[in-house]
């Protein structure tokens, strides 16, 4: 037995050969003693064990769930890709009247598909908890005539007015997320127009008495009205007031579900008030007054349009590689194409590519592996410019595409302006520095000085505290003095190791945020996410062995 004088204060488990676990709790009393007592805590920790494992399954199930989900969208968006992206084609073409009609219904279908698909994604995203929000300026006025003209046509169709009111208290910008607004009042304005045979649909914003930041949205139409009984379950998924209306007017049911969770994920929550005049859906929310950013002078189209690309498109869909390849040749690039990820590494060295468009999910070696393994060939095949291709429109796809060393997304469907829009953000940003993206010179002269393995680690240190200080700076973006303290930090350690323009910009956002001078913070952190992908792919590009060191003599 343990003398009292060792024994110390403590408390810890121990679990006896028969199953039973026990707390042993040792305290010391006054006059030098000390008290130990033995408690029987099976079920506690039976109970804990249980928690624990429950959790684990939670865990494995939504990753399982996020997985399927992902796939989903990528096996069903691809045709969908093929389908939209052709009839974009055809519809470029001379076609004859009626022609052209059959290929516009073939485009609205495909549209509609993608829209059905949207609302399941997005209920999935909802549900786990993987939906997130932004937070950038907005002009209301602009957003309600947007969500005005998609609903037009079918609204005059219906012979049905669409009216707006807007009070003129209601300031010229807000800060919100204008994507995520624009969808539940395009859902809602699209309920009012279905649900209405005559009269008119309108949509009405006014500030809340009381305070300015919070406005009242309603969209209030003359339509059929909803019964009492049907209320209380309008909301649920998959529901509709009654069969009949599933039956007569189509739906999945998961519209007012996904609009009332992306209100409350807003910090509201959808109202509705209905009888045999129409019914008024309503939401309060806080959405602060904002300052809009001037927009940037025309400025002359950057090298894409100036002069042909030679492009290599990774794609294993047949129909999207043909799809995507008329849509370069018509822009007037020369296109080489591989169906996976190992063929577009094996083309890039002796290629002589300036760009190439990589796909996400592909055989054998999927885009990110393809990816950072081009990353990692010498001279300037490394350093060709990458836009990702994937059918996952998600912020977690971009982030891996930016990280594997991609320098730009571009989501499924694809469209010949949403390609071209890429391009040329991409081309325009590879072509607006002479300096290098690595300034190798820098690191032989830090390998002389301090010699081969201290570079490599200087650099393996950067590549893990730069990915920490990049995303504090975007989960950080409503938090000035929190960016300002990354970027400072990020400056010094991007000029330690030779990514000079890594570090101006990141020093130039620090300056701007001193001097109380950035009305375009989220749009420079993106710019600045941009530079830090192109540092992280130079400097996995680099190994002791590709550059001259000097050691330093003993």
């Amino acid at each position: 037995a343990e003398p009292i004088a060792a024994l110390q204060a403590s408390v810890y488990e121990r679990k006896r050969p028969d199953g039973t676990v026990l707390e042993i709790r040792t305290t010391r009393i006054p006059g030098g003693g000390a008290v130990r007592t033995y408690t029987d805590v099976t079920q506690r920790a039976r109970t804990a064990q249980a928690l624990e494992a429950a959790r684990d399954a939670a865990e494995a199930a939504s990753r399982a769930r996020s997985e399927f989900m992902a796939v989903t969208s990528h096996e069903i968006r691809t045709p969908l890709n093929g389908v939209i992206g052709a009839a974009d084609l055809l519809l470029d073409a001379s076609l004859p009247p009626r022609e052209r009609h059959y290929v516009q219904v073939i485009r609205s279908s495909g549209e509609h598909l993608l829209e059905l698909l949207n609302d399941i994604l997005d209920f999935s995203k909802l549900e786990a908890g993987r939906l997130d929000l932004e937070s950038i300026a907005f002009a209301p006025r602009d957003l309600v005539a947007q969500v005005v003209e998609s609903q037009r046509a079918q609204a005059r169709s219906r012979g049905i007015t669409l009216g707006v009111r807007i009070a003129p208290e209601v300031p010229e910008a807000l800060i919100g997320d204008p994507r995520r607004l624009r969808q539940v009042l395009l859902n809602l304005v699209g309920n009012g127009v279905k649900f209405t045979d005559h009269g008119r649909v309108d949509i009405v914003i006014t500030p809340e008495a009381g305070s300015a930041a919070n406005l009242r949205f309603e969209v209030r139409d003359t339509g059929i009205g909803i019964a009492p009984d049907a209320l209380q379950s309008l909301f649920q998924e998959f529901k509709q007031a009654d069969s009949s209306i599933s039956r007569r007017f189509g739906g999945t049911g998961l519209g007012l579900s996904i609009s009332q969770r992306l209100v409350m994920l807003m910090g509201g929550r959808i109202d509705v008030r209905s009888g045999a005049e129409g019914s008024v859906f309503g939401f309060t929310l806080s959405l602060p007054a904002g300052q809009l950013t001037a927009p940037e002078p025309e400025q002359t189209a950057p090298r894409s349009n100036e002069a042909s690309l030679r492009v290599l498109l990774a794609e294993d869909n047949a129909t999207n590689r043909l799809v995507v390849t008329r849509m370069l040749e018509r822009a007037g690039h020369a296109v080489q194409s591989a169906t996976n990820g190992a063929e577009a590494l094996a083309a890039v060295p002796d290629g002589g590519f300036d760009l190439i468009l990589m796909d996400m999910m592909m055989p054998e070696m999927d885009g990110l592996a393809a990816t950072r393994a081009i990353r990692a060939l010498p001279g300037a095949a490394g350093h060709v410019p990458i836009i990702g291709l994937t059918a996952n429109a998600s912020a977690q796809d971009k982030a891996a595409c930016l990280q594997a060393g991609m320098n730009g997304f571009a989501s499924k469907p694809i469209t010949s302006a949403r390609l071209q829009a890429e391009m040329e953000k991409v081309m325009g940003q590879i072509e607006e520095y002479d300096t290098p993206v690595l300034d190798q010179a820098q690191l032989a002269q830090l390998g002389s000085e301090l010699g081969r393995e201290t570079v490599t680690e200087l650099i393996e240190m950067f590549l893990e505290d730069s990915a920490i200080q990049m995303q504090a700076i975007r989960i950080h973006e409503d938090d000035s003095g929190h960016v300002l303290r990354e970027a400072h930090a990020l400056t010094g350690s991007a000029r330690n190791v030779g990514l000079a323009r890594l570090g101006d910009a990141s020093a130039a956002l620090e300056q701007a945020l001193r001097s109380g001078m950035v009305s375009d913070l989220a749009a420079r952190i993106d710019a600045l996410e941009r530079l830090h992908a192109q540092a992280i792919a130079a400097l996995r590009c680099w190994s002791p062995s590709s550059v001259v060191l000097e050691e330093v003599p003993a």
